[in-house]
């Protein structure tokens, strides 16, 4: 059976230096020690699935980061490039950077380049943003610092897709003062995707907008069947108006009545995002990473059930990393009648680099369930 990415080789992305996926099936389960590489795959696939959508890439680059960080989107945008030890004159030079994806799936084989290349002008949208304020402070009578005309930083980044019908090229000036970010997600050579990190269930505007798609596209059905997996006692989720400026986001709970998203657990609200984004993610692929978090060890059984029945149901090819051995026997469990379509990669330690070790189907039942080897 094909999927949306069969085969995945990653060269010179995020600190991998050159990383392979052969043979990937419905369900793939990254394991490996901290900083072998997991999340930068997941990463990876993210820019794949949208190589030319200039968000996808700005998303990706600060998706280790939530909320405020003192990192600029230039500089976290660079970080995906590959860094060799640098020399105090060399972290002040403008940085140049080259990495490449490729892969083969049920859309043919894709070859993805990337040229990153900071630069420097005067006048960009910073520095239009500097004079705005300066000219302010004029007016007001008030001590204006620095000069119209700064020299500001920002970055090009040129983009290539090769394909079996051809190449095409797109290229982006970025800046860090620039507010409009322009999405080109659904356009050519795009597999839709969607991509969950360990804190997303905590950020409650990531619930309103993917609820109004549930209602939309009507498959509350499936959101619901997600929720009781962890509580059996919800019954409906709804979006209603409050007190406040805003509507919110309410489950109805036999115990507590209607109650707001925000008042449950992290449990309920990571397994809530996970079926809200999954749709979305139809005919595609949804990441996961740290894919236990906030979950009880006692209903992992009944949620990764759900999941996998899910995955199915809309065929979506799911990537997740994990450091929990009992979340994958629970996803091995809820996948038995289909062992085949289970994929495990074992990363080596970081101090000993080299490719992932494979375990699929059969073998991988045998080798958890009959003589108990710890994969990961």
């Amino acid at each position: 059976m094909s999927w949306p990415i069969d085969s995945l080789t990653i060269h010179r992305f995020r600190g991998l230096e050159e990383l392979t996926l052969e043979g990937t099936g419905r369900i793939n389960l990254l394991v490996g020690d901290n900083n072998s590489g997991k999340t930068s795959v997941l990463e990876a696939l993210a820019i794949y699935d949208q190589p030319l959508d200039e968000l996808a890439w700005l998303k990706t680059a600060r998706r280790r980061v939530q909320g405020f960080s003192s990192i600029s989107r230039i500089e976290a945008l660079k970080w995906l490039f590959p860094h060799g030890k640098q020399s105090a004159e060399d972290e002040e030079s403008l940085f140049i950077g080259d990495l490449s994806i490729s892969g083969t799936g049920n859309a043919g084989p894709r070859q993805l380049s990337a040229h990153f290349e900071e630069i420097e002008e005067i006048g960009g949208p910073g520095s239009r943003f500097k004079a705005g304020i300066r000219e302010t402070q004029r007016a007001l009578g008030e001590t204006v610092e620095g000069e119209d005309g700064d020299l500001e930083r920002g970055a090009m980044l040129e983009l290539a897709m090769r394909t079996s019908t051809g190449v095409e090229d797109r290229s982006f000036k970025i800046w860090d003062f620039e507010l409009s970010e322009r999405s080109r997600a659904h356009e050519s050579g795009s597999i839709p995707v969607q991509i969950l990190s360990p804190f997303d269930h905590a950020i409650e505007s990531l619930y309103l907008g993917r609820f109004r798609k549930a209602v939309l596209q009507d498959y509350r059905e499936l959101v619901l069947d997600a929720l009781q997996s962890i509580d059996p006692a919800i019954s409906a989720v709804e979006f209603l108006p409050t007190r406040g400026l805003r509507a919110a986001l309410y489950l109805r709970h036999a115990r507590s009545g209607r109650t707001p998203v925000s008042a449950f657990g992290d449990g309920v609200r990571r397994v809530l995002l996970m079926a809200l984004a999954l749709p979305q993610a139809t005919n595609g692929n949804l990441l996961i990473d740290e894919i236990e978090t906030a979950i009880h060890i006692t209903v992992l059984g009944d949620v990764f059930k759900w999941l996998v029945g899910a995955c199915k149901q809309r065929n979506v090819q799911l990537f997740a990393t994990t450091h929990s051995l009992e979340a994958l026997d629970a996803i091995l469990a809820a996948g038995s009648e289909h062992p085949d379509e289970i994929v495990a990669y074992r990363f080596p330690d970081p101090a000993r680099p080299g490719p992932p070790k494979r375990y699929a189907g059969d073998q991988l039942h045998r080798l958890r369930f009959e003589r108990g080897l710890d994969v990961r």
